[in-house]
């Protein structure tokens, strides 16, 4: 084999290993989604902390969290407590010091920073707020994104809502 072959052949398998790996961890999201919210099977049961439950709500997911809104110092978001978040088929939930909760069906605005912050802007709330999940980033995330995707809407003239904007990615 020549020393040219040989690099090439290097370069190949390193090429193939680095797709191998983004191909596995594509499949694995791919699966995690698909059992999002099958046949509304709820992943674990509704606990007292999370307030009540809403009429045929299931839960998709479960994760570590803070709650988060910008901040005014300059930084990108200011952590305003820590706690859990649950994501279910019509909203999210936290759960810490406080308790705070993003209605899928008042959602007016959705937006991503970086790869574990989700803000969001409800229209029964002024401020921006939203979410910094610990564990799981991209798990979470896709969570959020196809919990937000399949919710059902209002309609705009009946509730005076817009559709959610901005999904910065």
């Amino acid at each position: 084999m020549t020393p040219r072959r040989s690099v090439s052949r290097r370069a190949y398998e390193r090429n193939l290993r680095a797709w191998e790996q983004e191909h596995a961890r594509l499949v694995e999201l791919a699966e995690f989604a698909a059992e999002l919210g099958i046949d509304g099977q709820p992943v674990g049961g509704w606990l007292a902390d999370w307030g009540k439950r809403k009429r045929n709500e299931s839960v998709w997911s479960v994760t570590d969290a803070d709650m988060v809104q910008p901040a005014t110092n300059g930084q990108e978001i200011a952590v305003r407590d820590s706690g859990t978040l649950v994501i279910t088929d019509q909203r999210l939930v936290f759960v810490g010091r406080t308790r705070r909760e993003w209605l899928f069906g008042k959602l007016e605005h959705i937006e991503h920073l970086g790869h574990d912050v989700t803000l969001m802007r409800v229209s029964n709330r002024m401020n921006l707020s939203g979410v910094r999940y610990r564990r799981e980033p991209e798990r979470t995330r896709l969570a959020i994104e196809l919990a937000v995707a399949d919710a059902p809407r209002e309609p705009a003239s009946a509730a005076g809502q817009r559709e959610p904007t901005g999904s910065a990615v």
